[in-house]
């Protein structure tokens, strides 16, 4: 029996970048979820009669960040996707075949650079993906990988 690993099959970059749009809008839904249901318990809250808004500040806020930035860390460590990856038929690898955590940390890590400006989020990593030779944002470049059908 040969135990010398068999090199990863090549990866193809393709322009996925209106499905990887459309799973980022679920995760920012299941996101947006988890920080309302976080403002409610601990948050403050107003109403006015025609609408309604939900406050997270201090420790809270805090959390909700680290929360965040852990969906996509925990769920693309372990497979290669966030539920709107998995939703959407996308999976994140690595150029050299392995993705380890530490290039998973450094593509969500490079989310607040991606995802600038905050008016209009992602615009950046949008741009970049979208005139990159391998359809790759920062976060990708930086950490070797790309996001492919899976």
């Amino acid at each position: 029996m040969n135990d010398t690993p068999t090199p990863a099959a090549p990866v193809v970059a393709e322009n996925i970048l209106g499905i990887r749009i459309v799973a980022g809008f679920i995760d920012v839904i299941v996101l947006a979820i988890l920080g309302g249901v976080m403002s409610a318990i601990f948050g403050e809250s107003e109403a006015d009669g025609s609408s309604f808004a939900l406050n997270l500040s201090g420790m809270p806020f805090i959390i909700y960040i680290a929360l965040c930035f852990a969906y996509s860390f925990v769920l693309e460590t372990a497979t290669g996707q966030t539920l709107g990856k998995k939703l959407m038929g996308i999976r994140v690898v690595a150029v050299d075949g392995l993705l380890t955590p530490q290039k998973v940390a450094i593509r969500t890590l490079l989310r607040v650079v991606d995802g600038f400006p905050w008016f209009l989020p992602y615009l950046v990593g949008t741009v970049i993906a979208a005139t990159s030779s391998k359809h790759q944002r920062i976060g990708d470049m930086a950490a070797k990988t790309l996001v492919v059908r899976a």
